[in-house]
């Protein structure tokens, strides 16, 4: 294969390592707290990253794409998560705009990301997606009805969803 001048060189990952890995990013202490729970109780094989503001989620998912490796490690062996859960009001970066990096980078483009917000305003939700996002799903008021709700959110798209290698390959 040949490379064209300035062409992105990517690095394939474990399709079994990534589909093991989650991102939440949420301001609230407590949404993260309860996340954490859930997957605990119910995914203990699943690796959750959180971020508490769309700045520290937006540098998370760009460790893997330094050409030269800050550390020991080298960037293809930094594990994209296969799942990006996010609120729409986030501070330093919202919602919308860290979706709407992600979606506008060749590294990241393919992760789901599903707005996970305490919002029903048809604006909010038309704005996702707009800006391509996989799903919009409205908070639950209570714990059990979190939990259930995000049980299926990861079901659906970690067991049951055909999920490409991240970063993506490039094709000859």
């Amino acid at each position: 294969m040949t490379q064209t001048p300035n062409a992105p060189i990517y690095h394939a990952c474990s399709l079994t390592a990534i589909q093991r890995s989650i991102l939440m990013v949420d301001d609230q202490p407590g949404y993260l707290e309860l996340m954490a729970e859930v997957i605990e109780e119910y995914f203990p094989e699943l690796d959750l990253q959180t971020a508490p503001d769309g700045e520290q989620a937006w540098q998370f998912l760009n460790q893997g794409q330094s050409p030269v490796p800050s550390t020991s490690e080298s960037p293809w062996n930094w594990i994209y998560p296969s799942l990006i859960i996010s609120d729409l009001n986030l501070p330093k970066i919202s919602g919308v705009e860290l979706l709407h990096r992600i979606k506008h980078d060749p590294y990241l483009q393919a992760i789901p990301v599903i707005i996970f917000s305490t919002s029903q305003a048809e604006q909010d939700i038309l704005r996702c997606y707009q800006a391509q996002a996989n799903c919009f799903i409205t908070k639950p008021d209570n714990v059990d009805d979190f939990f259930s709700v995000v049980q299926q959110i990861i079901a659906f798209w970690l067991n049951l969803v055909a999920l490409p290698h991240f970063p993506p390959q490039q094709i000859p």
